[in-house]
Protein backbone atom coordinates (compact mmCIF):
# COMPACT_ATOMS: atom_id res chain seq x y z
CA UNK A 1 0.00 0.00 0.00
CA UNK A 2 1.24 3.52 -0.82
CA UNK A 3 1.56 5.92 0.99
CA UNK A 4 -0.77 8.72 0.06
CA UNK A 5 -0.66 11.19 3.01
CA UNK A 6 2.67 13.56 1.75
CA UNK A 7 1.99 17.10 1.25
CA UNK A 8 2.39 18.38 -2.17
CA UNK A 9 2.01 22.07 -0.82
CA UNK A 10 5.17 24.03 -1.26
CA UNK A 11 6.19 26.97 1.05
CA UNK A 12 4.29 29.41 2.51
CA UNK A 13 4.84 33.19 0.28
CA UNK A 14 6.58 35.27 2.22
CA UNK A 15 6.06 39.47 2.25
CA UNK A 16 9.03 41.20 0.60
CA UNK A 17 10.49 43.90 3.50
CA UNK A 18 8.51 46.95 2.47
CA UNK A 19 6.33 49.78 4.36
CA UNK A 20 2.89 48.37 5.15
CA UNK A 21 -0.30 49.57 7.17
CA UNK A 22 0.38 49.98 10.95
CA UNK A 23 -1.51 46.97 11.84
CA UNK A 24 -1.76 48.54 15.42
CA UNK A 25 -3.27 51.34 14.39
CA UNK A 26 -0.86 53.63 16.06
CA UNK A 27 0.59 55.15 12.84
CA UNK A 28 0.21 55.24 9.03
CA UNK A 29 2.48 52.53 8.00
CA UNK A 30 5.13 50.22 9.54
CA UNK A 31 8.41 48.80 8.18
CA UNK A 32 7.96 45.26 7.76
CA UNK A 33 11.17 43.38 7.40
CA UNK A 34 10.34 40.14 5.51
CA UNK A 35 10.20 38.27 8.45
CA UNK A 36 8.60 40.11 11.33
CA UNK A 37 7.75 44.02 12.24
CA UNK A 38 9.65 46.76 13.43
CA UNK A 39 9.67 49.15 15.79
CA UNK A 40 10.15 51.43 12.52
CA UNK A 41 6.62 53.96 12.27
CA UNK A 42 5.76 56.78 9.82
CA UNK A 43 2.60 58.71 9.43
CA UNK A 44 2.60 61.81 6.94
CA UNK A 45 5.61 61.00 6.15
CA UNK A 46 7.38 61.79 9.07
CA UNK A 47 9.67 58.49 10.81
CA UNK A 48 9.87 57.41 14.54
CA UNK A 49 9.83 54.37 16.58
CA UNK A 50 7.49 52.56 18.24
CA UNK A 51 7.45 49.35 20.34
CA UNK A 52 5.53 46.97 18.25
CA UNK A 53 3.87 45.58 21.54
CA UNK A 54 4.47 48.74 23.18
CA UNK A 55 0.13 48.44 23.62
CA UNK A 56 -0.16 45.29 25.35
CA UNK A 57 -3.59 45.11 23.84
CA UNK A 58 -1.98 45.35 20.18
CA UNK A 59 -2.08 41.90 19.35
CA UNK A 60 -2.62 42.47 15.47
CA UNK A 61 0.85 43.48 15.52
CA UNK A 62 1.98 39.35 15.87
CA UNK A 63 0.39 38.40 12.03
CA UNK A 64 2.11 39.31 9.15
CA UNK A 65 1.05 41.40 6.69
CA UNK A 66 -1.32 39.65 4.09
CA UNK A 67 0.02 38.42 0.64
CA UNK A 68 -2.20 39.47 -1.78
CA UNK A 69 -2.42 43.32 -0.63
CA UNK A 70 1.21 44.55 -1.03
CA UNK A 71 1.72 48.85 -0.33
CA UNK A 72 -0.44 51.43 -1.95
CA UNK A 73 2.51 53.47 -3.50
CA UNK A 74 1.06 56.99 -4.17
CA UNK A 75 2.39 58.94 -7.02
CA UNK A 76 3.77 62.52 -5.60
CA UNK A 77 2.21 65.23 -7.14
CA UNK A 78 5.07 66.97 -10.14
CA UNK A 79 7.10 69.46 -7.84
CA UNK A 80 5.83 73.47 -8.93
CA UNK A 81 9.00 74.66 -11.27
CA UNK A 82 11.30 76.98 -9.45
CA UNK A 83 11.96 79.63 -11.61
CA UNK A 84 14.88 81.77 -11.63
CA UNK A 85 15.15 85.39 -9.96
CA UNK A 86 15.69 86.69 -13.49
CA UNK A 87 12.91 84.85 -15.07
CA UNK A 88 10.65 85.73 -12.30
CA UNK A 89 11.71 89.30 -13.09
CA UNK A 90 11.34 89.45 -16.72
CA UNK A 91 7.86 87.72 -17.14
CA UNK A 92 6.15 89.35 -13.87
CA UNK A 93 8.24 92.78 -14.39
CA UNK A 94 7.32 92.47 -18.51
CA UNK A 95 3.10 91.18 -17.82
CA UNK A 96 3.25 94.14 -15.88
CA UNK A 97 4.57 96.67 -17.91
CA UNK A 98 2.57 95.54 -20.25
CA UNK A 99 -0.49 95.98 -18.39
CA UNK A 100 0.19 99.12 -17.35
CA UNK A 101 1.20 100.40 -20.78
CA UNK A 102 -2.36 99.01 -22.14
CA UNK A 103 -4.29 101.96 -19.89
CA UNK A 104 -1.90 104.54 -20.85
CA UNK A 105 -2.36 106.95 -24.06
CA UNK A 106 -2.09 105.31 -27.42
CA UNK A 107 -2.26 108.43 -29.64
CA UNK A 108 -2.44 112.24 -28.90
CA UNK A 109 -3.97 114.38 -31.98
CA UNK A 110 -3.40 118.44 -32.06
CA UNK A 111 -5.17 120.94 -34.77
CA UNK A 112 -5.11 124.53 -34.35
CA UNK A 113 -8.66 125.65 -35.86
CA UNK A 114 -8.88 129.89 -36.00
CA UNK A 115 -5.80 130.63 -33.78
CA UNK A 116 -7.04 127.85 -31.06
CA UNK A 117 -5.64 124.46 -30.46
CA UNK A 118 -7.59 121.83 -29.85
CA UNK A 119 -6.31 118.37 -28.46
CA UNK A 120 -7.53 115.06 -28.22
CA UNK A 121 -6.04 111.86 -26.34
CA UNK A 122 -6.86 108.48 -27.11
CA UNK A 123 -5.84 105.67 -24.11
CA UNK A 124 -5.30 101.94 -24.98
CA UNK A 125 -8.52 100.85 -23.50
CA UNK A 126 -10.51 102.88 -26.13
CA UNK A 127 -9.21 100.02 -28.62
CA UNK A 128 -6.53 97.15 -28.84
CA UNK A 129 -5.35 97.86 -25.50
CA UNK A 130 -7.78 95.86 -24.20
CA UNK A 131 -6.53 92.68 -26.19
CA UNK A 132 -2.63 93.87 -24.80
CA UNK A 133 -4.50 93.77 -21.20
CA UNK A 134 -5.99 90.20 -21.38
CA UNK A 135 -2.28 88.71 -22.62
CA UNK A 136 -1.17 90.78 -19.75
CA UNK A 137 -3.22 89.05 -17.25
CA UNK A 138 -2.85 85.48 -18.95
CA UNK A 139 0.52 85.40 -19.44
CA UNK A 140 1.14 86.06 -15.40
CA UNK A 141 -1.59 83.64 -14.54
CA UNK A 142 0.60 81.00 -16.46
CA UNK A 143 3.89 81.88 -15.22
CA UNK A 144 2.32 81.40 -11.65
CA UNK A 145 0.63 78.48 -11.59
CA UNK A 146 1.15 76.06 -14.54
CA UNK A 147 3.74 73.62 -13.32
CA UNK A 148 5.58 72.59 -16.53
CA UNK A 149 7.77 74.97 -17.75
CA UNK A 150 8.00 74.23 -21.80
CA UNK A 151 4.29 75.52 -21.49
CA UNK A 152 4.87 77.90 -19.59
CA UNK A 153 7.39 79.58 -21.86
CA UNK A 154 5.32 78.39 -25.33
CA UNK A 155 2.21 80.49 -23.90
CA UNK A 156 4.25 83.31 -22.55
CA UNK A 157 5.96 83.73 -25.96
CA UNK A 158 3.01 83.55 -27.95
CA UNK A 159 1.11 86.58 -25.38
CA UNK A 160 4.29 88.44 -26.02
CA UNK A 161 4.32 87.83 -29.87
CA UNK A 162 0.63 89.08 -30.42
CA UNK A 163 0.94 91.84 -28.21
CA UNK A 164 3.74 92.83 -30.14
CA UNK A 165 1.93 92.28 -33.53
CA UNK A 166 -0.63 94.85 -31.82
CA UNK A 167 1.99 97.35 -30.69
CA UNK A 168 3.59 97.52 -34.71
CA UNK A 169 -0.31 97.66 -36.09
CA UNK A 170 -1.16 100.45 -33.87
CA UNK A 171 1.76 102.18 -34.39
CA UNK A 172 1.41 102.35 -38.20
CA UNK A 173 -2.06 103.87 -37.91
CA UNK A 174 -1.18 106.14 -35.74
CA UNK A 175 1.12 106.79 -38.23
CA UNK A 176 -1.06 106.93 -41.08
CA UNK A 177 -3.27 108.97 -39.25
CA UNK A 178 -1.03 111.72 -38.78
CA UNK A 179 -0.21 111.79 -42.50
CA UNK A 180 -4.11 112.12 -43.59
CA UNK A 181 -4.21 114.90 -41.22
CA UNK A 182 -1.23 117.09 -42.29
CA UNK A 183 -2.43 116.69 -45.50
CA UNK A 184 -5.49 118.86 -44.78
CA UNK A 185 -4.43 121.38 -42.28
CA UNK A 186 -0.69 122.11 -41.64
CA UNK A 187 -1.21 123.20 -37.97
CA UNK A 188 -2.04 119.75 -36.88
CA UNK A 189 -0.12 116.46 -35.44
CA UNK A 190 -1.30 112.80 -34.24
CA UNK A 191 1.86 111.26 -32.34
CA UNK A 192 1.93 108.36 -30.93
CA UNK A 193 1.17 108.03 -26.65
CA UNK A 194 3.25 106.88 -24.04
CA UNK A 195 1.05 104.18 -23.19
CA UNK A 196 1.54 102.33 -26.78
CA UNK A 197 5.59 102.58 -26.54
CA UNK A 198 5.82 101.00 -23.28
CA UNK A 199 3.48 98.39 -24.95
CA UNK A 200 5.63 97.82 -27.78
CA UNK A 201 9.06 97.28 -24.80
CA UNK A 202 6.99 94.93 -22.74
CA UNK A 203 6.12 92.72 -25.69
CA UNK A 204 10.25 92.40 -26.92
CA UNK A 205 10.46 91.94 -23.06
CA UNK A 206 7.71 89.18 -22.48
CA UNK A 207 9.23 87.10 -25.57
CA UNK A 208 12.42 87.23 -23.98
CA UNK A 209 10.97 85.56 -20.63
CA UNK A 210 9.39 83.28 -22.65
CA UNK A 211 12.53 82.20 -23.98
CA UNK A 212 13.83 82.15 -20.72
CA UNK A 213 11.18 79.61 -19.41
CA UNK A 214 11.73 77.24 -22.34
CA UNK A 215 15.02 76.93 -21.16
CA UNK A 216 14.15 76.07 -17.67
CA UNK A 217 13.70 72.56 -16.77
CA UNK A 218 10.38 70.92 -14.91
CA UNK A 219 10.73 70.65 -11.02
CA UNK A 220 11.14 66.95 -10.43
CA UNK A 221 8.64 65.14 -9.13
CA UNK A 222 9.06 63.40 -5.15
CA UNK A 223 9.17 59.67 -5.46
CA UNK A 224 7.39 58.25 -3.20
CA UNK A 225 9.10 56.39 0.10
CA UNK A 226 8.92 52.90 -0.65
CA UNK A 227 12.40 51.42 0.41
CA UNK A 228 13.62 51.16 3.85
CA UNK A 229 13.37 53.62 6.66
CA UNK A 230 16.11 56.25 6.83
CA UNK A 231 17.67 54.57 9.91
CA UNK A 232 17.69 50.63 9.62
CA UNK A 233 15.68 48.18 12.20
CA UNK A 234 18.38 47.56 14.78
CA UNK A 235 19.26 43.66 14.78
CA UNK A 236 18.47 42.43 17.82
CA UNK A 237 20.85 39.43 17.79
CA UNK A 238 23.85 41.78 17.19
CA UNK A 239 26.60 41.69 19.71
CA UNK A 240 27.19 45.15 21.27
CA UNK A 241 30.10 47.81 20.41
CA UNK A 242 33.12 46.80 22.60
CA UNK A 243 33.49 49.54 25.39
Amino acid sequence: MTDETSSTEGPAPTVPAAWQADPTGRFEVRYWDGTAWTDHVSTNGVQQTDPVMGDPAATPATAPPAVTAPPAVVAAPRAKVVWPTRTKAVVLGSAVLLLVGSVLPWAKAEATVVGQTVSSTTNGLDGDGVITLILALVAGMVFLFVPRAKVVGSLVLVAGAIAGLVAIIDIADVSNKADDLQQLTKQSSVTVGIGLWIVAVAAIALIGGGVLCLVQRDGAAVAPTTGPPVSPPVNPEAAPPAA
